[in-house]
């Protein structure tokens, strides 16, 4: 048996949720200061409003981020071998490439909803970052 077979999913997306929190605490004590500190004096707006939209903005990025990326890959690490015998069973495809469709098929709503977030289109460049974001859950994997 696999040591972290029996850890549901959601278990693993509240850790990385947790985890990207204190990585929205950081950026709320390292960056975000010098960021609304600018972009006030650009917009001739407030420092402290856009304080807090920068650090909003950063704790809903990282918190999604971190916990969709341990929620599915804890998802992909329970389902796995099921997957890798459904792709291999048709003789088309060699190892490598299954796994990595399994994992940038399980990335595509996280790669598209980050496209949005950071460029503000809903298709182009959405692919691009499913790849790097299966890419990343592979590595780590």
């Amino acid at each position: 048996m696999r040591p972290y077979q029996d850890i549901s999913v959601s278990t693993k997306a509240a850790e990385g949720f947790f985890i990207g929190s204190k990585f929205g605490m950081i950026h709320a004590l390292f960056w975000a200061p010098f960021v609304s500190k600018e972009t006030s004096l650009l917009n001739k707006s407030s420092r402290t409003i856009e304080y807090l939209k920068s650090v909003s903005r950063a704790s809903i990025f990282f918190c999604f981020v971190m916990s969709s990326l341990f929620g599915v890959k804890q998802y992909i690490y329970k389902h796995k071998d099921k997957y890798m015998h459904d792709l291999m069973a048709t003789k088309t495809m060699n190892k490598p490439t299954a796994d990595l469709l399994i994992y940038f098929v399980h990335s595509l709503p996280v790669g598209f909803l980050m496209n949005y977030w950071h460029t503000g289109r809903l298709l182009k460049g959405g692919l691009s970052y499913s790849l790097m974001f299966a890419l990343v859950v592979r590595l780590t994997d």
